[in-house]
C-alpha cells in the first residue's frame, strides 16, 4: 500500500497542474468596433463626406499584433499573418472581429470602390482606392464595443492629369479640345476653375470642373475657342489644393 503512494501523489500533480500548453492559450472576446476615420495628411474632414466613406463599396479590416512590421502598401494579398479580418459596414462603420484579450493590436484596411466579399477579395488581386492604419489598442476582458481611427491615404500620389490638346486652327482661328482627370480617389469634393490669360482673343468652356468621390475616376473635357494662335491657360491650384497637398 505505502508503494503506491507516491504514484497516487504524481497523478495528483498533474492533474491540479494540467497541460501546460492550454496554460498558454490565448483567450479571446468577440467585440464590435466602431470606425473613426482622419485624413493621413493632417487635413479636418468636410462635412459632405465627414466618415471619408463616400464613393467606398467595401473596406476589409485586418486585425494584427502591434509588433508586426508591415507596410500596408505593399498589399493585402502579401498580409498573410493575422489574427482576424472582417468587412466593414459601410452604413454603421462598425466591424465584428475576435480579439485576443489582453494584446496589443493594431488595424490595416483596404478600401475599393466596387463591392466584394472576401471571396471576392481572395480569388483576384484587386486595387484598392486607399488604405488605412491605425494607432495600438488592448481589449481587455470587459471590453465590448470600441472605437478605432483609421489615418486614411490614397493608393497614389494625388494630382491631375491633362490629356494632350486635340486643335483645329485656320486663318480666322480655331478650336480644340483636351481632358482632364484625377489620379486619386479625392476624400472631399475637389473643384478646379480653369481660365485663359486674355480672354479677348480665347474662350474656354467650362471655366471650373468638379469631382467628387463618387465620379472622381471619369475623364471631363474642356473646349476652347481662340482667335489667335497665342495664350495661355491657368488652372488655380489654390482652389483645389486640399486634395494635391
Amino acid at each position: 500500500m505505502l508503494r503506491l503512494i507516491p504514484k497516487i501523489l504524481a497523478l495528483l500533480i498533474l492533474i491540479s497542474c494540467g497541460n501546460p500548453e492550454d496554460m498558454n492559450l490565448k483567450k479571446y472576446r468577440k467585440v464590435s468596433m466602431k470606425m473613426g476615420y482622419s485624413d493621413a495628411s493632417s487635413r479636418s474632414s468636410s462635412r459632405d463626406n465627414e466618415n471619408l466613406l463616400s464613393g467606398i463599396g467595401t473596406e476589409v479590416i485586418y486585425l494584427v499584433p502591434d509588433s508586426m512590421t508591415f507596410n500596408v502598401k505593399d498589399g493585402y494579398q502579401n498580409l498573410v499573418a493575422f489574427e482576424d479580418r472582417a468587412l466593414t459596414d459601410i452604413e454603421t462603420n462598425r466591424v465584428i472581429l475576435n480579439l485576443p484579450l489582453d494584446t496589443t493590436l493594431k488595424i490595416y484596411a483596404y478600401r475599393f470602390e466596387d463591392t466584394f466579399s472576401l471571396v471576392d477579395i481572395d480569388s483576384s488581386e484587386r486595387t484598392p482606392l486607399s488604405f488605412g492604419t491605425s494607432g495600438s489598442f488592448i481589449i481587455t476582458s470587459s471590453t465590448s464595443s470600441i472605437t478605432v481611427s483609421l489615418s486614411i491615404t490614397p493608393n497614389g500620389e494625388p494630382g491631375i492629369q491633362i490629356g494632350e490638346p486635340n486643335i483645329s486652327i485656320n486663318n480666322l482661328g480655331g478650336s480644340g479640345t483636351f481632358t482632364i482627370k484625377l489620379n486619386t480617389h479625392p476624400k472631399h469634393l475637389v473643384t478646379i476653375p480653369i481660365s485663359v490669360d486674355n480672354p479677348s482673343i480665347a474662350a474656354i468652356s467650362p471655366d471650373s470642373l468638379s469631382f467628387t468621390p463618387t465620379n472622381w475616376s471619369d475623364t471631363k473635357t474642356v473646349t476652347f475657342l481662340e482667335n489667335q494662335c497665342h495664350y495661355q491657360i491657368y488652372f488655380f491650384r489654390s482652389n483645389y489644393r486640399s486634395y494635391i497637398k
